[in-house]
């Protein structure tokens, strides 16, 4: 949602916008371009989004198939996102990861459509996975 207020800060300090770029979902990082015109957000969602300075959506990257189990045939993430940075020279191309246990390489002038897939394996070459060790309290 967006509600457009005055153009420039008044007497209270108060923006002249608001917006709620991943509806339902904690944003897990922000990340400004080398040239400050574009955010790059992740959020604990499976997308990713770059934003203009006045929070116009550019580019959404696409949501992966839950259901494929080999992680490099499917379009995008699965799981929740951990960070996204921006690539440090070229302005249109930016990295994801999240714990599906791939990170991915995004071109924003490809259309929603990853770049390359790394996938994260242990050193038994199975797949990472996080553990969470839960302990008791009496």
């Amino acid at each position: 949602k967006q509600w457009y207020q005055r153009r420039v800060r008044d007497s209270r300090f108060q923006s002249f916008r608001t917006i709620q770029p991943m509806e339902n979902y904690h944003i897990r990082s922000i990340q400004y371009s080398a040239r400050g015109d574009m955010l790059l957000l992740s959020s604990g969602g499976p997308q990713a989004k770059v934003l203009d300075r006045d929070g116009k959506e550019l580019y959404e990257s696409k949501k992966g198939d839950q259901y494929v189990y080999d992680m490099s045939k499917t379009t995008g993430q699965t799981s929740a996102m951990s960070n996204a940075v921006w690539h440090t020279k070229d302005r249109n191309h930016f990295m994801t990861c999240a714990a599906d246990s791939t990170v991915r390489l995004w071109d924003m002038n490809k259309i929603k459509e990853q770049t390359t897939v790394i996938k994260l394996k242990g050193r038994d070459g199975k797949k990472k996975k996080k553990k969470i060790k839960v302990e008791e309290s009496e």
